[in-house]
């Protein structure tokens, strides 16, 4: 079984016990414009953007001091370059941390979904003009 949930926090605890190899985003983050406003230590990611002033980011809650680092596991460019180890056994349970791309899944699944669809003809097909617009008028 492979498991990917949308937040860090979807999963209970027994769920989280039972599971074998959590396979891990990573921990590089985008690069960062010079002119942003960028506050270390807001919210639960070390590679948070937090817009707004610095007023603003004064409401907002700081991170979680129960952080003490990434969990163990290999990350997800090892496993799929061979260089990290995913499951070794077809009975273990793994999970995909996708910290910084929740939904990714969903993504994932809609490719598959519509390949499927169309090997079926089933649906319809839309238009692609119906999804594009001028907005620079």
């Amino acid at each position: 079984m492979h498991v990917v949930n949308i937040g860090p926090h979807d999963l209970g605890a027994d769920a989280l016990a039972r599971i074998d190899v959590v396979v891990r985003q990573g921990i590089d983050t985008l690069p960062i414009p010079e002119d942003a406003v960028y506050q270390k230590g807001v919210g639960r990611s070390r590679g948070a953007f937090v817009g707004g002033s610095p007023e603003e980011q004064k409401r907002l809650p700081k991170s979680s001091p129960k952080r003490t680092g990434p969990p163990p596991g290999p990350l997800y460019a090892e496993v799929i370059s061979g260089k990290g180890q995913g499951r070794t056994d077809r009975k273990q349970i793994s999970q995909y941390r996708p910290v910084g791309n929740w939904g990714l899944q969903f993504a994932s699944v809609g490719g598959l979904v519509y390949r499927r669809s169309k090997e079926l003809q089933l649906g319809r097909e839309l238009p692609t003009e119906w999804f594009l617009q001028d907005i620079k008028n």
